[in-house]
């Protein structure tokens, strides 16, 4: 990245994320009414595609699809759409195996920032065992010095007492904390600390409407004292 002009460096990454649960309507909705130079990038889960795997947006936003996406034949679920206005020197994809993540790094004056759009599927954790394999070979990469910037954000669809409000427990079965140990551990690892808090929930179920915490956002510690806020947006 040592090629990218200083000129063109963000001085602040405005980052909004949504599980759009296939839903057209929504995602039109989305891409049309967030205006460009209010956010930097839209990091989208389950976003609606068509039967090429493609979808649309604006004049005002840059897709980037999973870069996988080219060489799996599974419709990706974890888009991200970056702001036109950002120039396309100050930032790039980094390649990642699986449909479900979309990894991009951005030049800023805080260093460099690279940012994982996850989405985890409900009934397994595959993603989960590929991002535990790609991590050690391309964290020299990912993070080069301990003033640059890791950001995990997406759809987890798990469940825990460290995020979730705790008269969700009927959701943290057995079966399901052993399975999510292996995020934690992961995170423990790398050092990326939860920076929405607890019990700010995001999605509200349409069988029981019951708010739970499926949706989650991490990053290195250090990069705490550069947040200006962390939030959710219920409506």
């Amino acid at each position: 990245m040592t090629d990218m002009p200083t000129h063109t460096m963000l001085d602040k990454l405005q980052i909004w994320q949504q599980n759009l649960n296939k839903s057209h309507i929504t995602q039109l909705t989305l891409i049309n009414s967030t205006p460009p130079g209010e956010w930097d990038v839209l990091a989208l889960q389950e976003p609606s595609l068509n039967s090429l795997g493609n979808m649309k947006a604006n004049i005002h936003w840059r897709v980037v699809y999973p870069t996988a996406k080219y060489t799996n034949g599974d419709k990706p679920r974890a888009v991200m759409l970056i702001s036109s206005r950002i120039s396309t020197d100050t930032w790039k994809q980094v390649e990642f195996p699986s449909v479900d993540i979309v990894i991009i790094q951005l030049q800023t004056l805080q260093g460099l920032c690279t940012v994982f759009n996850i989405y985890n599927d409900c009934t397994h954790d595959d993603t989960v065992s590929m991002l535990e394999r790609f991590l050690p070979g391309n964290l020299p990469s990912l993070h080069p010095t301990e003033q640059d910037h890791l950001v995990w954000l997406g759809d987890f669809n798990c469940h825990h007492p460290l995020w979730d409000k705790e008269r969700n427990s009927h959701l943290f079965t057995g079966a399901a904390l052993e399975v999510l140990q292996k995020l934690i551990n992961i995170l423990a690892d790398y050092g990326l600390m939860q920076i929405l808090p607890k019990d700010v929930l995001t999605l509200q179920l349409t069988s029981s409407s019951n708010w739970t915490c499926p949706d989650n956002i991490f990053c290195t510690a250090h990069t705490c004292s550069t947040l200006i806020t962390c939030d959710t947006d219920p409506g």
